[in-house]
């Protein structure tokens, strides 16, 4: 998708508008780090935007934003009661900037359109699809693109994550339950660093193993330390 699509130049004062945003009864502008002017109306970000408040903004000053125009081109149409982009068409660059920029200005009629399509990129940008999940609160993404990462250094997966998510992701207590024949025997809960197993799988057993060894082992680790999670939250 192109980076100038529905820009124009205005010859008077010289100001570049986007061709799709310029009406003239629209209240706020908003500028992109490129320069291109958006006139959007306060009415319908009130519905839609949860930080995009025209409630505490002067609506006479332009609101300069850190996105480049083709994202916001993209974002502001969900802003308005009209057929939108279909942007399945855009790089995996574009679309991860486009459902950053959604989350953070809280723009919910896009929120899940674009957790949809992020999710269909786990396999093949993993690391990306993983920070974007542990951020914005998706585990679901989480859950997809964790086997996925397995082939990258342990170093690269943290690098990608938010800062509330490194202890957990590489410090994780794995509860391994191991669960008896006679259903008098009680569940008995090991307690194995993540970051061990973590390391293990990732960085060396990969060299030891056949490669679908290790995701099984690993899918196996992964789904049992969830099973024995759900278990002890339901008897606490």
């Amino acid at each position: 998708m192109s980076s100038t699509s529905g820009i124009m130049k205005k010859s008077d004062p010289g100001l570049v508008f986007s061709a799709n945003f310029q009406a003239a009864d629209a209240d706020v502008v908003y500028c992109s780090s490129d320069g291109v002017r958006f006139r959007i109306h306060s009415k319908n970000l009130a519905i839609t935007s949860g930080v995009l408040n025209p409630g505490t903004m002067d609506l006479q000053a332009e609101v300069h934003l850190t996105e480049p125009a083709n994202i916001l081109e993209l974002l502001f149409q969900c802003v308005y009661p009209r057929r939108q982009s279909d942007i399945s068409q855009l790089s995996p660059e574009d679309l991860f900037a486009l459902g950053e920029a959604v989350e953070k200005y809280e723009i919910f009629p896009a929120m899940e359109l674009c957790r949809l399509y992020i999710k269909t990129l786990a396999q093949s940008h993993p690391i990306l699809t993983l920070g974007f999940g542990f951020k914005h609160g998706y585990p679901d993404l989480v859950d997809d693109a964790a086997l996925y990462t397995m082939n990258y250094p342990l170093s690269t997966v943290v690098s990608a994550l938010p800062d509330h998510a490194v202890l957990p992701w590489v410090g994780f207590p794995l509860s391994l339950v191991i669960l008896i024949i006679d259903k008098l025997w009680v569940i008995t809960c090991a307690i194995v660093p993540w970051s061990l197993l973590f390391a293990i799988l990732i960085c060396g057993l990969d060299a030891l193993l056949p490669v679908e060894s290790v995701k099984r082992v690993y899918i196996w680790c992964w789904n049992t330390g969830k099973c024995a999670q759900k278990r002890l939250a339901s008897q606490s």
